[in-house]
C-alpha cells in the first residue's frame, strides 16, 4: 500500500510509525478474544488501538459493517472521530454522512457511530445490525445492557465477529466484573496500560521516562510530573497508575468488605464471623419485590446498642410470590421476627386490588410499608456505615450484596454540556441498597409509616400456631 493510503499508527506530526508495544500486545490479544477490554490509564494510546482495529476490520473484510460508540456522541465527535479519521485516509472513504453518522469505504465497508445511551431507540437501533465489529470508547461510561445488545449483534459471516473496548477504571463497576474479577472467562480477556509505575518518583527529566515505568515514554516528562504532583490522590490512581480501587461518585464510599475490628471499629470493615444470634435481639425482615428485576430480601437483628447484623439474604429474578413466600418461611423457621418492611409500591393497587402485599398474606407473610424516603434514607445508611453499625456475615449469599452497596453510585447530569453531581444515585442494581433505606428509615426516621388499618394475621413460628391480632395505627 503506498504511503498516501497508508493505515495505521502516526507520531503526533503525522508520520507513519509503528504501535507501541502494549498497543502491538492489545492487537494481537484481540485478535483471539470475543470480547477484549484495554484499560488502565490514560495516555498510552487506547482509543488509536481500537479506531486501529475497527479501521482494519473494515478493510480486511470487504462489505463488513461495524459500530462504534461512546455514551454522549458529542464526546465520541471531539475525540474517537478525531481519532478514527486520522487513521483512515480520505482516498479510501467514498462517502461520510455525518447526519446519519456513517463512513462508507469503497470497498463497500461502512463504520457507523453513534450515542451509545441505554435509551430505548439507541438500544432498537443496536438491534436492528448485523455487525462484524462492535467497539466502545469509555466503556465504563455505559450501562451493561448496551454492550450486551451490541455483542448480541455480531453475526456478520464474513468478518471475525468480536468486540473492543477502552475504559479507565471505575471500581469494582459491571465492567470489573466482567472483564477484570474473572479473566478469560466467556471468551473475555483485558489488556492494562498506564503512564506511569506507582510507587516510582515523579520523572524529572525525559531520560526516566522509559518503557520500563511507561507505557508510552512519547508522553513529555514534565506533563506526566504534573499529574503526579497535582492531582488529588483517587485522581492519580484510576486515571494514572490504572487501578480499580476507585471510590469517586460512590453514594457509601465508607462501606468496606473488610474484616470487622472489634478492638478499633474505625480501623476495619464490616465482616464478621457468623454466630448464633440473641434471641432477645430485635430481628426484622426487608423486602424489595420484584419479578423481571431481581426481588431482594435482607434478614437484619439489631442488638442493644443499635448494631445492625444482617445474617442472611435472599435475591433472585424471574420468580413468582409463591416461590419467594417458600424463602421467606424456610429462612425464619424457629425465628420471632419482630418487623416485616417492605417497599411501600406493593400495596398499591393496579388493575385489581389483589396487591402483590395481599399475595405475600396468603402465604402468612405481613409487610408494612416502609418509609421510601430517597434522601434521608440514603444519609441514615452512610451514617451507620460510617459508624461501623452494620455488620454483614461472611456467607457467600452475599456477594451480590457487597456488588450492588460498592458500586452504589450517584448519577450523572448533564447540563448544557457539564456534568454536575447530581442528587439521585443511578437507578439499576440496587435493590439491596433500597433494603437498606428501607432499614435505615425505619430505626432513625422520627415518624414511621402508617400501618394498614385493616385486621392482620401474625405467625409465632416457634410454635407453629396462628393467631389474630389487632394492628391499629
Amino acid at each position: 500500500m503506498s504511503e498516501e493510503h497508508y493505515i495505521g499508527f502516526k507520531t503526533e506530526e503525522g508520520v507513519p510509525s509503528k504501535p507501541l508495544p502494549k498497543q502491538k500486545h492489545l492487537l494481537d490479544f484481540f485478535s483471539r478474544k470475543e470480547q477484549t477490554l484495554a484499560d488502565g490509564s490514560f495516555g498510552w494510546g487506547k482509543t488509536d488501538a481500537l479506531v486501529f482495529a475497527a479501521a482494519s476490520d473494515s478493510i480486511e473484510f470487504p462489505g463488513n459493517l461495524s459500530l462504534l460508540g461512546r455514551k454522549y456522541i458529542d464526546s465520541f465527535n471531539k475525540s474517537t472521530l478525531v481519532s478514527l479519521l486520522d487513521m483512515i485516509p480520505m482516498e479510501i472513504i467514498k462517502r461520510h454522512n455525518k447526519q446519519e453518522h456513517e463512513i462508507e469505504l469503497f470497498n463497500g465497508s461502512k463504520i457507523v457511530y453513534m450515542q451509545l445511551d441505554s435509551s430505548r431507540e439507541a438500544i432498537q437501533k443496536v438491534n436492528s445490525m448485523n455487525l462484524g465489529f462492535f467497539g466502545v470508547d469509555q466503556l465504563e461510561e455505559i450501562d451493561e445492557e448496551v454492550w450486551i445488545a451490541g455483542n448480541a449483534r455480531l453475526r456478520r459471516k464474513r468478518s471475525r465477529r468480536h468486540s473492543l473496548a477502552t475504559c479507565n477504571p471505575a471500581g469494582h463497576d459491571w465492567v470489573w466484573n466482567r472483564f477484570i474479577r474473572q479473566p478469560g472467562k466467556n471468551g473475555t480477556g483485558h489488556v492494562s496500560g498506564k503512564v506511569w509505575q506507582e510507587g516510582v518518583p515523579p520523572p524529572t527529566c525525559q531520560e526516566d521516562v522509559t518503557f520500563d515505568v511507561c507505557d508510552n515514554p512519547h508522553l513529555p516528562w514534565d506533563y506526566i510530573r504534573n499529574l503526579l504532583t497535582n492531582m488529588p490522590d483517587r485522581w492519580v490512581k484510576r486515571y494514572v497508575y490504572g487501578s480499580w480501587e476507585n471510590f469517586e461518585g460512590l453514594v457509601w464510599p465508607d462501606a468496606r468488605q473488610e474484616p470487622f475490628n472489634h478492638k478499633h471499629p474505625e480501623q476495619g470493615g464490616h465482616v464478621v464471623k457468623p454466630f448464633k444470634i440473641s434471641k432477645h435481639w430485635d430481628r426484622y425482615v426487608i423486602l424489595d419485590h420484584g419479578h423481571r428485576n431481581p426481588t431482594a430480601i435482607l434478614f437484619v437483628a439489631v442488638d442493644f446498642d443499635g448494631n445492625w447484623y444482617l445474617y442472611d439474604c435472599h435475591r433472585e429474578a424471574g420468580r413468582w410470590v409463591d416461590y419467594h413466600a417458600s424463602v421467606l418461611d424456610a429462612k425464619t423457621q424457629g425465628q420471632d421476627i419482630n418487623t416485616f418492611l417492605a417497599d411501600p409500591d406493593i400495596f398499591r393497587e393496579r388493575e385489581s386490588e389483589y396487591t402483590i402485599a395481599r399475595q405475600y398474606e396468603d402465604f402468612g407473610f405481613y409487610f408494612e410499608p416502609a418509609n421510601n424516603d430517597l434522601g434521608g434514607g440514603i444519609d441514615n445508611v452512610a451514617r451507620a456505615w460510617q459508624e461501623r453499625r452494620i455488620r454483614v456475615f461472611d456467607l457467600p449469599q452475599f456477594e451480590d450484596f457487597w456488588d450492588e452497596v460498592l458500586n452504589y453510585r450517584w448519577d450523572e447530569l448533564r447540563v448544557q454540556g457539564v456534568r454536575n453531581d447530581p442528587e439521585r444515585p443511578k437507578k439499576v442494581n440496587d435493590h439491596y441498597c433500597d433494603d437498606l433505606r428501607y432499614m435505615a428509615n425505619h430505626l432513625y426516621a422520627s415518624k414511621k409509616p402508617e400501618k394498614p388499618k385493616r385486621e392482620r394475621y401474625w405467625i409465632n413460628r416457634n410454635r407453629g400456631s396462628r393467631a389474630k391480632a389487632f394492628m391499629g395505627v
